[in-house]
């Protein structure tokens, strides 16, 4: 039996850093379908399913309407991103707690530009857990679930993914971390998905990680 050691973890950030029912995430689409119907002249209904066409196609629906309608990757974050993300998200004690009792580098990986990421990591009281963001500009709007994305950040890092532990709510970016080699956590209150580890909000952090590395951060599992 092989084992590994965790040196890193590595966070997503919208809806595993907290939860959907904040509906930041929500209000967040809303103005992206928005933004596309009047960039696109499209309604309501051709934007809903350019967007599963593009999620499924391209990996993002912003690198959809960059390769295929040279949408300004600036203008798009700039309309769909709110900067009043205290509207919906408040301080966190009990996450940031969690956080603080890892003494492991953490850093986000996330689809979301790094303003919108600063914000809400401000808002909810835990930046300065975190030594750094990769978003979607650091791959090349290519994002999650890319591989490349993957590999860009673990070159970044200079880590090996068996010594990452991933957390993230969406299977399909799980499904590649896992297959790249990752340890990797499902945040999502439906149990389903591809990953090594499961819980359904972010404040279980404590609890799966005592059970990942046996209370010892940095100590060896088997694989």
């Amino acid at each position: 039996m092989s084992t590994v050691t965790i040196t890193h973890l590595v966070f997503d950030l919208d809806e595993t850093l907290y939860p959907p029912e904040t509906r930041l995430l929500r209000v967040i689409d809303q103005r992206i379908e928005r933004f596309l119907q009047e960039k696109l002249a499209l309604d309501a209904e051709d934007v809903t399913a350019l967007r599963k066409e593009y999620f499924h196609k391209y990996g993002t629906t912003l690198r959809g309407v960059r390769e295929r309608h040279g949408i300004d990757p600036e203008e798009y974050f700039s309309y769909a991103y709110l900067t009043g993300v205290e509207e919906y998200l408040t301080p966190d004690p009990l996450l940031r707690g969690a956080l603080e009792e890892i003494p492991l580098p953490k850093v986000v990986f996330s689809n979301s530009p790094k303003e919108h990421v600063a914000r809400v990591l401000r808002v909810l009281g835990i930046d300065h857990c975190f030594q750094e963001v990769f978003d979607l500009r650091f791959s090349g709007y290519l994002g999650k679930p890319n591989p490349f994305s993957y590999r860009l950040l673990l070159e970044a890092l200079a880590v090996k993914a068996e010594n990452c532990l991933f957390f993230d709510d969406q299977p399909a970016n799980l499904e590649t971390a896992k297959k790249m080699g990752f340890w990797t956590v499902l945040v999502n209150k439906k149990k389903k998905g591809p990953a090594d580890f499961w819980i359904p909000d972010i404040h279980r952090l404590p609890a799966i990680w005592r059970e990942i590395s046996g209370e010892n951060p940095g100590s060896t599992r088997g694989k």
